[in-house]
């Protein structure tokens, strides 16, 4: 089966004003009775911890709440974003799928629920107008 794919509807990049992404804790240390602490990696594999927010109108907040509920039940299951942005190329070198244009496949996995705050004079019953804060916490599967 095929991962599900960001939603079209949905903002396509990554707002830069909110964007927080983490490198990943891939060791572990062993407190040693004398010495220094021992460190080894723990994975090959691993995650990096991203985090943003979206400004969304009600029906695309409909959409990626249908999206995270259904397509990927609940966040157990990853799917693939295809952003452009020339600054992911240069990150994520081996997950490009057009250079010329900057896009770049990620394949993600929410971490968490994403949380929604109506914003200020926003009107919750007028959708398209009235707009929500979505904080999403994410990890790319690198």
């Amino acid at each position: 089966m095929a991962a599900p794919v960001w939603p079209s509807i949905l903002p396509q990049a990554f707002p830069l004003a909110s964007y927080l992404e983490t490198l990943p804790a891939i060791v572990i240390r062993t407190k040693m009775d004398a010495g220094p602490a021992k460190v080894r990696r723990r994975f090959s594999d691993n995650v990096r911890p991203l985090k943003f927010e979206l400004r969304l109108n009600a029906s695309q907040y409909a959409e990626l709440a249908t999206f995270y509920q259904n397509d990927c039940a609940g966040g157990a299951i990853p799917f693939v974003w295809n952003i452009q942005d020339p600054e992911l190329v240069m990150l994520y070198p081996a997950k490009v799928v057009d250079t010329a244009n900057g896009i770049v496949q990620l394949t993600m996995r929410f971490v968490s629920p994403p949380k929604r705050s109506i914003l200020a004079g926003a009107v919750p019953t007028q959708a398209p107008q009235s707009l929500s804060q979505v904080d999403l916490d994410l990890e790319v599967m690198i």
